[in-house]
């Protein structure tokens, strides 16, 4: 009886809770909306997307020249990458964190860019978009 009544309490304290990775994704949402202006993230996105050949995409991208908010995220085990959003082919500057338990990060492209990265996304401003599988 006790057994079932520690699951039964288990099961009625999980039902609202959040899977990591969407904690994750909050987090790292929140401390870049405190960290970076988007219009200094768009300026510094575009200017690596155009400075960088396709056959450099999906190679890490050095931390250089990049706002200081997303310098201390790079530090933070995360990687940092020009990338091409599959479902879209738009060039897009990637963060990615994460472990084998799940992915999250941001991307930033054009003012009109839908990102298609990940399971669950959502959007910030001109084509800045947080997301996590």
């Amino acid at each position: 009886m006790r057994a079932v009544t520690i699951f039964i309490f288990a099961t009625i304290m999980c039902v609202g809770c959040k899977p990591a990775v969407e904690t994750q994704m909050e987090k790292l949402s929140q401390t870049v909306r405190q960290s970076v202006t988007p219009g200094e993230l768009e300026v510094w996105a575009t200017k690596v997307i155009s400075n960088t050949p396709r056959e450099r995409l999906f190679v890490p991208l050095s931390e250089d020249g990049a706002p200081e908010g997303v310098r201390k995220l790079i530090k933070d085990n995360a990687s940092l990458e020009v990338g091409m959003d599959g479902l879209s082919n738009d060039v897009v500057v990637i963060l990615t964190g994460g472990s084998g338990f799940g992915h999250w990060g941001f991307a930033v492209g054009k003012p009109n860019y839908s990102c298609s990265l990940g399971r669950v996304r959502s959007h910030w401003t001109n084509g800045i978009w947080f997301w996590h599988e």
